[in-house]
């Protein structure tokens, strides 16, 4: 791996990445983290702003940053001057700045084995190579080290920080009716007053006479359910519309706990967790979330923070909410930082899935004894008491009047309205979808009332729900509601689903208020409408919502497409301005991440605002600037703040921790970072998890392979594709014996989730490591890789074609070498001259000197010497003043190969020998380990020297014949017999016996001896 480049001669180098990122219209860091995944690389916003702050960067960032910028600048189609992108060029800036001492990496004919990581960070979706052109090692990945977005701001109050908030009524927060002043009991509710569908068998009024509760007895539903509801955890039971999600809840809280008091809130969580009947009360509490969408896209939503907050009152408190499988799926999508906090409570909830009664015979027929009239032929019981099936009959054959009506009321709930839509809005707006979709129709008002009427009245047949809901409204005029089952259908429950017009987002961002804007601006967002998205929180800024300023300024810096910047630094100043935290943080984020040159006193400025003011984010991000970003790095100042944010329970900055103390700090703090590791691992972090079995594995001695593999399996099941990965390194590379089954499966699940890096593994597994080979499906990995631009995918398909394959595909392996060498890769270039020398007939010498010169020019030490053995021995006439210089520079560099080939040079090929450089070099290479080179210098004292210097020729070839070199048994074999005195018969027939069964194929005849010269050796890989 390459090392960094020397800090004298680091600037010329910044300032060329820094004029390359302005050359593409300087994208901030997250475009060029996608720009780099579209690319098949990572580049974490943190590296980025190392590499671009004097950092210290490895090759394989330079180049992942260099791609990045021609990636988006291909998509933005952006005109750039020819060779900006040139990898060889890049590559020569980087060894300038390198200096002309340090190692490269090698590209060899055929894949090698996974390596252990090297003490680095390495961002979530970074792939370490290794050394050679072959396997990829295990990813230290800190995907939540980088400077964070600050997560999802929906969760953020209004509500500037430390301000005075007046104590709201408890009356004005909750929706279900107090009980002498205070919160109701369960014991004391009916299913109906938290959300169930009234029916003709049963409403709050009837309730248990008819309308008896069918146990869900599939996956043991009820029993998971009641086992599930402790205190400190939030459930959530989720299924499709109308298949008794509320009343199974419902059941099962009123059972486990039926003193407990009832919050069910109205969607401001946020201040409910403030209040003191909340806040300072010992009773269980309940917290009834019905639809639990609703909370999720307001400015005061339910975040892990407000989580954390409601479950650490002095009292007990669980959350039992339901949501419908539709928006479950919409809600987790990865669709950004803007969403990552609802993304990150769902998963850590307790999911309870539950089905319709169609679904289980048992069920079914449980629900058909119980309700012998409903007919239940084709759906399950909750579809058919809520008339599920009569109401999208209704809506599927609807006149157009009626259907758009209701599809106008659906689309109102679709783009986040949560109040009821008026009955003029109504009314207005059905009248222009009628129109743009049945221009010949001209209803008069009786046709409109007529159709409305119908739609607030129950189909035969529906029992007691309509497809609208009648609801008074404060000005004494009326509002509807629709029914979710058809909101549910047209989100694709189970037909296709249906757009919503563009022109409807305009209209009910007309009708908005800041607060609807806010949310219309969040399902706006999730809906990937954009353009909706920043209109709606322009709206809900302008009036004074804080929170829009924050989401406005992630919106502008990092998903518009050019960033606007200015704009972006507008509102996130306003926000911090006004007191709120995460705008002071994002203000960070922009300071130090996005503008050129980077302001980072003004970034600490805010963080340190913000950190100061109690914000978690603010401290593991300042963490980050003192550690990555300020020269020289403030690591003990770096330590403060992540230990201040991971006492506090963040866990990105519990990762963040554990990583500095392992990697960053001289000497490393094993012991703590592994116990920060554990911390951040343990709640649940799976970046943590990874890193915790890569410094287990791979950085404790002696390692801990079972604990490795237990986190490792852990983070990997859970879907951390880094983890997937460092497991199958882990399975293929350090247990014993190795389990390549199991690294296999994890490669591939590896690669399916999106890691480039395991392709290039999988080929090398199935190439190298399983028995037989299996070199088709290597191929096939192989070429994925490759055609996604790994270059050492390329080199190890071009290997593979070469040398594996019979009969070998020469064009092929040209092919993909040249492809490799073009795009930069060093090894590759070495490779294509060994093929263009040695393997194609005839030779194309000039072609090879070429490769091999560029991958010389580039530091590569194993070019050097086959040029210098391709000028010794191949090219005529041959050129050994050439080849000598050659041999030097990389036998200076280390190389032993071409150490052992210029002694060989000296002592046999030029015109004068010169035996005492000769034995100058084989000495190097022998004490290095070259058994060749032990030989050779043998063969010098015995044969060359005068007087010859037995004993010590004798021991040389001892260390090489005791190493397996045959050429040292048959050599020591002759000494022994032919020049010891007296001879020593027994010896060299033993050692001539070895050779005899370690080498059979007749090349050392009796008596024979032979240098081992460069010409009877393939080229170095």
């Amino acid at each position: 791996m390459d090392a960094p480049p020397p800090s004298s001669q680091r600037p010329e180098l910044v300032a060329a990445l820094r004029g390359l990122r302005d050359l593409v219209g300087s994208p901030s860091l997250r475009a060029l983290e996608a720009a780099a995944a579209r690319a098949g690389r990572s580049l974490p916003r943190s590296t980025v702003g190392d590499l671009l702050n004097d950092g210290k960067p490895a090759w394989a960032t330079v180049e992942a940053f260099v791609l990045a910028c021609q990636q988006h600048a291909t998509s933005q189609r952006l005109a750039t001057p020819e060779g900006s992108f040139d990898p060889a060029g890049w590559r020569r800036k980087y060894k300038h700045a390198h200096g002309p001492t340090s190692a490269l990496a090698d590209a060899s004919l055929h894949a090698t084995g996974a390596t252990a990581p090297p003490v680095s960070r390495r961002p979530a979706g970074a792939g370490i190579h290794s050394t050679v052109a072959g396997s990829v090692e295990p990813v230290i990945s800190a995907g939540h080290i980088e400077i964070i977005g600050f997560g999802d701001t929906i969760r953020i109050s209004q509500t500037a920080a430390g301000a005075h908030v007046p104590t709201q009524p408890l009356t004005g927060l909750v929706e279900l009716p107090l009980d002498d002043g205070d919160l109701p009991a369960m014991r004391d509710l009916d299913p109906y007053q938290l959300g169930a569908s009234p029916t003709e068998f049963g409403d709050r009024d009837t309730y248990r006479q008819q309308d008896q509760y069918v146990p869900r007895t599939r996956n043991n539903v009820d029993d998971v359910l009641r086992d599930k509801l402790v205190p400190g955890r939030l459930v959530v039971v989720v299924g499709p519309s109308k298949t008794g999600k509320t009343r199974t809840a419902f059941e099962a809280v009123q059972e486990r706990w039926p003193d407990a008091r009832v919050l069910a809130p109205v969607p401001a969580l946020g201040q409910l967790a403030r209040h003191p009947r909340i806040e300072g009360s010992t009773d269980l509490l309940v917290v009834w979330l019905d639809d639990l969408q609703r909370f999720l896209t307001t400015t005061d939503a339910l975040t892990p923070a407000v989580l954390v907050q409601l479950t650490a009152r002095p009292g007990p408190t669980l959350l039992i909410a339901t949501l419908r499988r539709e928006e479950r799926d919409r809600l987790t999508a990865d669709t950004g930082e803007l969403t990552r906090d609802t993304r990150q409570l769902l998963n850590d909830a307790t999911v309870i899935e539950l089905g319709p009664t169609s679904d289980d015979d048992k069920e079914q027929a449980a629900a058909r004894a119980a309700y012998p009239s409903a007919d239940l032929s084709i759906v399950g019981l909750g579809e058919r008491l809520a008339g599920a099936p009569q109401l999208l009959r209704q809506y599927r054959d609807a006149q157009p009047i009626l259907l758009s009506i209701v599809q106008t009321a659906i689309d109102w709930a679709r783009v986040g309205m949560q109040r009821p839509i008026p009955a003029d809005d109504l009314t207005t707006l059905a009248l222009d979808r009628l129109f743009h979709d049945h221009p010949e129709l001209d209803p008069s008002d009786a046709d409109i009332a007529a159709a409305l009427h119908t739609a607030r009245m129950p189909p035969r047949g529906a029992g007691r729900v309509a497809a609208l809901r009648t609801v008074p409204l404060a000005d004494g005029t009326r509002g509807y509601r629709v029914f979710d089952y058809l909101i549910a259908q047209d989100d694709n429950q189970t037909d296709a689903p249906r757009p919503i017009p563009t022109t409807f987002w305009d209209q009910a961002l007309q009708r908005a208020n800041p607060e609807d804007a806010f949310t219309i601006g969040i399902t706006a967002y999730e809906r990937s409408n954009l353009q909706i998205t920043r209109s709606a929180w322009e709206i809900s800024a302008t009036a004074g919502n804080t929170a829009a300023m924050v989401n406005l300024g992630v919106l502008l810096s990092d998903y518009l497409q050019p960033p606007d910047l200015d704009r972006a630094c507008v509102w996130y100043e306003r926000a911090a301005t006004a007191g709120h935290t995460d705008g002071m943080v994002g203000l960070g984020n922009l300071l130090s991440d996005s503008v050129r040159p980077p302001d980072l006193e003004g970034a600490r400025t805010w963080y340190e605002r913000a950190a100061t003011a109690g914000n978690t984010d603010a401290m593991n991000n300042l963490g980050n600037l003192l550690c990555h970003s300020v020269r020289p790095p403030d690591l003990v100042g770096a330590r403060t703040w992540y230990e201040r944010a991971a006492t506090a329970g963040n866990i990105l900055a519990m990762n963040a921790l554990g990583l500095l103390l392992a990697y960053e700090l001289q000497p490393p703090d094993l012991k703590g970072g592994r116990n920060w590791l554990e911390r951040g691992a343990t709640a649940g972090d799976t970046d943590a998890m990874n890193n915790l079995g890569v410094l287990l594995a791979y950085e404790l001695q002696p390692p801990d392979l079972e604990g490795a593999r237990a986190w490792l399996e852990r983070a990997a099941t859970a879907g951390n594709a880094d983890a997937m990965f460092s497991l199958g390194v882990l399975l293929a590379g350090k247990v014993r014996p190795p389990d390549l089954e199991g690294a296999r499966s994890w490669y591939e699940a590896a690669a399916t989730a999106g890691n480039t890096s395991a392709l290039n593994n999988l080929g090398i597994l199935l190439a190298s490591q399983m028995q037989p080979p299996d070199l088709e499906g290597a191929r096939v990995w192989y070429e994925r890789a490759a055609t996604a631009g790994d270059t050492i995918a390329m080199a190890n398909l071009g290997g593979l074609l070469a040398g594996q394959v019979q009969p070998p595909d020469l064009e092929g392996a040209y092919v993909w070498y040249e492809r490799a060498a073009t795009a930069g890769n060093i090894g590759a270039m070495n490779s294509l001259g060994i093929l263009l020398s040695s393997k194609m007939q005839p030779p194309d010498l000039e072609g090879a000197r070429g490769w091999y010169e560029a991958a010389a020019a580039a530091g590569n030490t194993n070019a050097m010497n086959n040029i210098g053995a391709m000028l010794a021995y191949q090219v005529q006439p041959r050129d050994l003043e050439a080849a000598r210089t050659w041999y030097e520079r990389a036998a200076e560099a280390g190389h032993t190969l071409a150490m052992n080939s210029l002694g060989v040079l000296l002592c046999l090929e030029v015109q004068g020998p010169d035996l005492d450089g000769a034995r100058t070099w084989y000495e190097r290479a022998a004490d290095a380990g070259n058994t060749d080179a032990m030989v050779n210098l043998g063969n010098l004292l015995s044969d060359q020297l005068q007087p010859p210097d037995l004993d010590g020729a004798r021991a040389w070839y001892e260390r090489a014949a005791n190493s397996g070199n045959t050429n040292a048994m048959v050599c020591l074999g002759i000494l022994l017999s032919d020049q010891l005195q007296p001879p020593d018969l027994g010896g060299a027939r033993a050692w001539r016996e070895r050779a005899a069964t370690a080498d059979t194929d007749g090349r050392h005849p009796e008596g024979s001896r032979v240098p081992i010269t460069p010409n009877t050796a393939p080229p170095s890989t």
